[in-house]
């Protein structure tokens, strides 16, 4: 008996074959995506909202980085203001953001420009003071926010 045969019509075939290939698309994605292994989004919110800031005031500014916090707090009363906070950022306090909610310290700016980028081109903007636990977050000027342990966050700022 030939294959076609079994199978009965085109039509049919094509949707056959359809359904497994899904169905085995779906069962080699089980468990794919990122490991969870960075800080809860609420915990991030702050550190991610500076790094957005921060990317969008080098942006403003032809990739100048604001030379103070204080030139960034201004930067974001200022978008805040004029109706052009960024989507997915909450500036309903201003200064809020700028203090983490972890450890309850404004957080450090890096400011220097000389920082040494890593070897994926991210270098810190801001990170906490103090942070949880033995670990630190960090806000990397791709904007996103990593845990660091100790040992991590002497590669990410060599001395703070």
């Amino acid at each position: 008996m030939q294959f076609s045969r079994v199978l009965g019509n085109g039509c049919c075939h094509r949707r056959w074959t359809a359904w497994v290939c899904m169905a085995l698309l779906t069962g080699s994605l089980a468990g794919c995506g990122p490991a969870d292994t960075g800080p809860a989004p609420e915990e991030q919110a702050g550190l991610k909202t500076i790094a957005v800031l921060y990317g969008r005031f080098q942006g403003m500014n032809r990739g100048q980085p604001p030379q103070s916090e204080e030139e960034l707090k201004q930067f974001a009363l200022a978008l805040k203001e004029n109706g052009q906070v960024p989507a997915g950022l909450e500036l309903d306090n201003v200064d809020a953001a700028f203090v983490s909610p972890r450890d309850g310290e404004p957080y450090v700016f890096v400011l220097d420009k000389e920082m040494p980028a890593r070897p994926g081109g991210e270098r810190a903007i801001a990170y906490e003071k103090t942070g949880r636990d033995g670990m630190r977050q960090i806000a990397l000027s791709n904007t996103s926010v990593v845990d660091a342990t100790p040992e991590e966050f002497s590669q990410y700022v060599p001395s703070p």
